[in-house]
């Protein structure tokens, strides 16, 4: 299925922008990589190996298309060859490279790039529990990682990416860390910084609990989309205060990764950061400038920013007959951006009808009802035809909603291919806390005829009790249920209301619960 997805993702790169993914991808692994130490710094064929680089371009392969169980256990041996275990305070943290100071920075890209390539928890935790402890007083990370000042917006993004995806497993600690982040992003530098405001938006998304997102409006992107009238901008980041002396750069292409939840795919503003994908490419590459030659690092984030792009079309279901020029961008951009329609009224009525459910058996019918209108609400395009409690075979159990799975794209159509989840079981339990027996009462119903993955909503969770419950029936049956409470379908309902893909939310949840059961 991650074949078919990247086929397509590839022809309508191909047919918009004339780049070849499939080429990219061959360049970064076969020219780029060396074997048994990383990725090449800068440039193919180069001797010199970078642990940055090599987290980038672990990280945008396994993302942009499929890897075999070789190159997966190749790159994690190559980027944990470059973690440190000594001194014990550095335990788990990553250098820029080889003989350099541990990097908050890279640690961060690092942490991000085993979790993609399915490395366990108990990998992963060190890197963690490291960036943990080395956020500065004021919720912002430097380069290194100390509280030495010099604290900065895109060292603060890897980290910060890091304990949000970790949220659920760092309980108190990661929501914490989150909220001081918050603090650090009302005081950098960068607010006040045109270049960095989708970065800056990006970043106040991220450790934002989901139901307090917003989206700013988007005529706050003036300044930043002005800024390509006269050449595509770059920004370098000089770090002269530290004794291995280096200049970041960052190209504006990119930026497209930061602004995609808050514009639409075929927005002139989405579309001028593919143009430039489209006009600076060398061979089957980029660099941060004008050359000849293609940088390793720089390619792998253009591989990955096309990648997200097309499917973002595809799921956004936009058709682009071709992609305007830079100045017919510039020009439509100079008459407004369009923002993200909404759909208030139903998702106001799902709301109101929530505030008046009281958890407890004399609203349990209320409150199933509910779910299946929120599930309706959320997932229409691939869920169809609830049942409520339909029987089993043999008509002593009844299930309390089942979804006819009519996916032909995305999440729900791979489940429905890999766990064989056609019809959806939807298991409603209206109470604050859930016990194993309701857990084991969803696990029973999956096998054969119902699949292996189904949803089990509930009004609170219950904490780490719930997490390892759920890891044992994935470890030792294969058998996948997803947990939702009032906060988690709130926020969709509220994110639908956006304009945006609930999709995504789901699965997420998936993804952590696959990743936590390794």
């Amino acid at each position: 299925m991650a074949q078919r997805k990247t086929a397509t993702a590839s022809s309508v790169i191909k047919r918009l922008t004339g780049v070849d993914l499939d080429a990219a991808r061959a360049f970064l692994r076969k020219q780029c990589f060396v074997d048994g130490q990383g990725f090449s710094s800068q440039y193919a064929g180069e001797g010199r190996v970078s642990c940055t680089t090599t987290a980038i371009c672990a990280y945008a392969l396994s993302q942009t298309g499929p890897l075999t169980q070789h190159d997966k256990d190749e790159f994690q041996r190559a980027l944990l060859a470059f973690s440190r275990n000594l001194p014990a305070d550095q335990a788990g943290a990553f250098p820029r490279t080889t003989g350099q100071a541990p990097s908050a920075w890279t640690t961060g890209q690092a942490a991000l790039a085993l979790a993609s390539l399915g490395a366990p928890w108990r990998v992963i935790q060190p890197s963690v529990e490291w960036l943990l402890r080395t956020q500065a007083s004021n919720g912002g990370w430097n380069f290194p990682g100390t509280d030495a000042g010099h604290q900065r917006l895109i060292y603060t993004f890897y980290p910060a990416l890091v304990l949000a995806r970790c949220r659920r497993r760092l309980g108190d600690r990661g929501a914490k860390a989150l909220a001081r982040v918050s603090v650090f992003l009302n005081s950098c530098d960068e607010r006040e910084d045109t270049w960095w405001s989708p970065l800056w938006e990006h970043l106040r998304r991220i450790v934002a609990p989901a139901r307090h997102r917003r989206i700013s409006s988007l005529s706050s992107f003036t300044t930043y989309w002005e800024l390509f009238e006269e050449d595509w901008p770059t920004r370098h980041v000089p770090e002269d205060w530290l004794p291995e002396r280096f200049s970041l750069v960052q190209m504006c292409g990119s930026n497209y990764l930061h602004l995609r939840r808050m514009v639409r795919p075929a927005d002139p503003l989405a579309l001028l950061h593919i143009r430039y994908f489209a006009d600076e490419r060398i061979g089957n590459g980029w660099s941060d400038k004008r050359e000849n030659q293609p940088k390793t690092w720089a390619t792998a984030l253009g591989a990955l920013t096309l990648h997200r792009w097309a499917h973002d079309l595809e799921r956004a279901r936009a058709t682009l007959s071709r992609l305007p020029t830079r100045a017919e961008l510039l020009a439509r951009l100079r008459g407004g951006i369009q923002p993200v329609p909404t759909a208030s009224r139903v998702a106001r009525s799902l709301l109101r009808r929530l505030k008046e459910l009281r958890a407890g058996q004399a609203c349990a019918k209320r409150y199933q009802l509910w779910v299946r209108d929120v599930f309706t609400f959320l997932f229409s395009e691939a869920l169809k035809e609830p049942r409520l409690e339909s029987g089993t075979f043999f008509g002593t159990l009844r299930r309390d909603i089942t979804f006819r799975n009519a996916a032909e794209k995305g999440p729900w159509f791979d489940w429905k291919l890999h766990h064989q989840i056609n019809p959806l079981l939807i298991e409603c339990k209206n109470t604050d806390a859930l016990m194993y027996d309701d857990l084991r009462q969803t696990a029973s119903y999956l096998g054969k005829r119902m699949g292996r993955l189904a949803i089990l909503a509930c009004r609170k969770n219950s904490g780490d009790d719930v997490s390892e419950m759920l890891n044992w029936f994935v470890n030792n049956d294969e058998k996948y249920v997803l947990v939702v409470n009032d906060e988690n379908l709130i926020d969709w309902i509220r994110l639908k209301d956006r304009g945006e893909d609930p999709t995504d939310a789901i699965a997420d949840l998936y993804r952590s619960l696959r990743e936590g059961a390794q």
